[in-house]
């Protein structure tokens, strides 16, 4: 995270001409199930993307299917808190971000079933 911070405030300017959004993957595969967390203007990206992404742990399924199936509804969490390298793009910069990855309680307060 210090690197993550310190990179942000050093390039501050330049994101803030330049950056569109942030994807952050930094703990991208922890175990089973997808995971999503994003900002509100970059839902239906997600949503978008994981209907074209083949499932890797279910064959003939895209990631949208099988999150679909376990979730009853594709629950995108919304961003918070300051545990992961989304942080200072999002908090600091005001970057629209999207944290995704596989691992169902990989990370702190991740409730996605």
């Amino acid at each position: 995270m210090v690197g993550s911070t310190e990179w942000v405030e050093q390039n501050l300017v330049n994101l803030g001409a330049k950056a569109v959004a942030y994807l952050n993957v930094d703990c991208a595969v922890q175990g089973p199930g997808f995971f999503a967390g994003a900002t509100p203007q970059l839902d239906n990206l997600v949503i978008d993307v994981t209907k074209k992404v083949k499932d890797p742990e279910a064959e003939g399924a895209t990631v949208y299917e099988k999150w679909a199936a376990k979730n009853q509804v594709n629950t995108i969490q919304r961003l918070s808190g300051a545990d992961s390298d989304f942080a200072p793009f999002l908090q600091h910069a005001g970057i629209p971000s999207i944290d995704i990855y596989y691992g169902r309680g990989g990370k702190k307060g991740d409730d996605n079933p």
